[in-house]
C-alpha cells in the first residue's frame, strides 16, 4: 500500500495511531463520536493497519532506525539478567594485604563487576548507568524490564496469541 487512504477519517485515524494515540483517542481525533468498540474494530481493519505500518516505517527510515532494531533493543532490556554484568556467590573472598608492616586478611565483597569488555552487546544495552560512590562502591542500574516487556507485548510484531495471553496481566503490572 502506498499513500494516503481514500477515506479522510480513516487516514486521520491511521495518522493518530502512528503517533502513538490509543484507538479510542485516534477515533475521536479522526472526527468520530467516542465508541471503544468501533475504535477497536477500525484499528483491526487491514487497510488501516497497513497504513499505520507504512507511516511508522517511513518515520523509522527517516530516523535511520528500523522496527527490527527497536524490537532487538527492547528484547535486550526485557530479557536481561543482572547475573551478566555482576557475579556473586555464597562464599566470601579473602586476600592478604600488608598493613602497618603486618600481613592481614581482608574480606572482599563477593559481588564482583564483570569487566565491560567481557559484556555481550545485549547486556551492555540493558545497562542504564554505572556509577561509583565516594567510598568506591559501584552501582549498576538496569533499564526497566517491565516497561520493555509491556512495549514488546504492545507491538504489532508480537503474535496475537501471545498478546491475548499476556494483555490481561498488563494493567496490573503497569499500575505498580
Amino acid at each position: 500500500m502506498h499513500g494516503t487512504l481514500a477515506n479522510l477519517r480513516h487516514e486521520r485515524f491511521a495518522q493518530a495511531l502512528a503517533r502513538g494515540k490509543t484507538a479510542t483517542e485516534a477515533y475521536v481525533l479522526a472526527g468520530y463520536k467516542a465508541n471503544d468498540g468501533n475504535a477497536s474494530r477500525m484499528k483491526g481493519n487491514e487497510r488501516i493497519s497497513a497504513r499505520v505500518h507504512e507511516i511508522v516505517g517511513r518515520a523509522a527510515e527517516r530516523a535511520e532506525v528500523d522496527v527490527e532494531r527497536i524490537l532487538r533493543e527492547l528484547a535486550a532490556i526485557a530479557f536481561s539478567r543482572i547475573g551478566k554484568p555482576v557475579t556473586w556467590g555464597p562464599s566470601v573472598q579473602v586476600r592478604e594485604e600488608e598493613e602497618d608492616g603486618q600481613r592481614v586478611k581482608v574480606i572482599v565483597s563477593a559481588v564482583l563487576r564483570v569487566p565491560s569488555d567481557k559484556l555481550d552487546e545485549n547486556t551492555a544495552a540493558a545497562i542504564a548507568s554505572v556509577s561509583a560512590g565516594p567510598a568506591g562502591a559501584v552501582r549498576i542500574s538496569m533499564h526497566n524490564k517491565l516497561a520493555a516487556l509491556v512495549a514488546l507485548v504492545s507491538t504489532s510484531e508480537c503474535s496475537t496469541s501471545a498478546r491475548r495471553t499476556l494483555m490481561p496481566f498488563m494493567p496490573s503490572l503497569t499500575s505498580r
